[in-house]
């Protein structure tokens, strides 16, 4: 009896030290089929990896998640690794608390708090940033062969806070970079000798081409620098009856103290409802009896659109072509409005007979710019170019003799035109082409140029 205690004790000694070194638990099926990457955004799984990904929570979401962990060891020892969150938007930031508990019953119990926040620096910056705190509290559930080991001199429950960083640099809606910096005040762990929760880098990358997702990364524990993690997982979308997005993936894992890890996954995501699930197999651990099972539930109070509208570059083109008429009209009236202003101040100042054109009056200024409202919500409806929420772009109005109207620069697009290019000409620093693509959005698609549009130059 006491040897199967013995075993049990130093198992369970063991797991929780591979727990707080270089592989922390991945606390939901979502995280862990796609390697804990901290590139992952606008989901509510960021929360217990990269707080930064909770600036583009859109809507209040809740999960839970049951893990299964190695059920077939022959002594029936039973894990714990379940985990509920929350989080919300908050002003223009994200907010979410998960609470997670892991053990092994009646030996040991781990429960632990999280608190995360994230927000992007500024409207339309590429950086988020995050922040995370944690609650730790352990506890071992002494035996009489227990109590008399030195171990727990010191008592059989330790709780201790710690606080990680986590950040996004967003190229474009395709291609992010996320880097976590983990538990950075490193609190004392240990019970009878002092162990410190090692500092952990987490180095991710996400790339999304139509429906196909790449996710990269590596993580450092530089406590020992010697342990070391890489991922690579893929992801891929299908859309079933315009109404279900299912997400098959795989993620492989390579990392120091003989790691090889496949992971197996699925996810099936519905306007208010996601379902994750994986299989994940130690190929090199002789204690991965069974494998880890994991089971996510998330449930979002709004629902949200699953599928982008795809429209044809033709029909595209032919609205563009019609949007770029209306558009020509309207400056060509306001240049006549304004030089109908210039005349009457002249008369004004001296007056003396003169013929005055009749020019077209603001009403039919108005039911032009009325014309190309409806044509840029057509557009848009078309496209869902979009991905986020936007600020409403200031509708157009219509100039009076008061008022004047700036001039505006315009550029032809030609063979061989990129937003970088055009930034370098115009502003001699490739890297401002952003400031073309916000007022130009409608006009650009999935980041290509046409040739023959005309594109204004803020």
């Amino acid at each position: 009896m006491k040897n199967k205690n013995f075993i049990i004790f130093f198992t369970v000694l063991w797991i929780s030290k591979c727990a707080f070194s270089y592989d922390e638990l991945s606390f939901t099926a979502e995280n862990f089929r796609l390697g804990d990457n901290p590139a992952k955004d606008s989901s509510i799984y960021t929360l217990t990896t990269n707080p930064a990904g909770l600036w583009n929570i859109k809507v209040t979401e809740i999960f839970i998640s049951y893990h299964i962990l190695y059920p077939n060891l022959t002594d029936k020892t039973k894990f714990l690794n379940n985990t509920a969150g929350l989080s919300f938007k908050f002003l223009n930031s994200g907010i979410g608390f998960s609470f997670n508990q892991f053990g092994i019953e009646e030996w040991y119990i781990r429960d632990k708090i999280i608190i995360s926040y994230g927000r992007i620096l500024k409207e339309k910056s590429k950086y988020a940033f995050g922040i995370k705190f944690f609650y730790d509290k352990e506890k071992y559930y002494l035996d009489e062969y227990m109590i008399q080991n030195p171990v727990f001199l010191s008592g059989n429950e330790k709780g201790y806070f710690s606080l990680s960083l986590g950040g996004l640099y967003i190229f474009d809606q395709q291609n992010y970079f996320g880097l976590t910096i983990e538990n950075i005040n490193q609190p004392d762990t240990g019970f009878y000798t002092k162990e410190l929760l090692p500092l952990v880098l987490n180095f991710g990358y996400r790339y999304k081409n139509e429906r196909l997702k790449i996710y990269p990364s590596v993580k450092f524990d530089l406590s020992t620098k010697k342990d070391y993690i890489t991922n690579l997982a893929f992801e891929y979308d299908f859309i079933v009856f315009d109404k279900i997005k299912l997400s098959p993936s795989f993620c492989g894992s390579y990392g120091s103290r003989d790691l090889i890890r496949a992971v197996l996954g699925f996810s099936i995501q519905t306007k208010l409802v996601d379902i994750s699930y994986c299989f994940g197999l130690d190929l090199m651990n002789k204690l991965d009896f069974g494998g880890q099972h994991y089971i996510s539930l998330n449930y979002r109070f709004v629902p949200i659109d699953i599928k982008e509208e795809k429209v044809s570059k033709e029909e595209y083109d032919f609205l563009m072509k019609e949007k770029l008429k209306l558009e020509q009209q309207i400056e060509e009236l306001k240049k006549q409005i304004e030089e109908q202003k210039v005349l009457k101040e002249k008369i004004l100042e001296k007056p003396q007979p003169t013929e005055t054109q009749i020019l077209p009056t603001s009403g039919y200024l108005e039911e032009l710019l009325e014309r190309l409202k409806k044509l840029e919500d057509k557009l848009k409806e078309k496209t869902n170019m979009q991905q986020q929420p936007t600020k409403t772009q200031q509708s157009l109005s219509v100039p009076s003799l008061q008022n004047t109207t700036p001039k505006k620069r315009y550029h032809k697009v030609l063979e061989g035109d990129t937003l970088p290019k055009l930034a370098e000409k115009y502003y001699g620093d490739p890297s401002l082409w952003k400031k073309i693509y916000n007022v130009n959005k409608d006009k650009i698609i999935r980041g290509q140029l046409i040739p023959g549009v005309e594109l204004e130059i803020p």
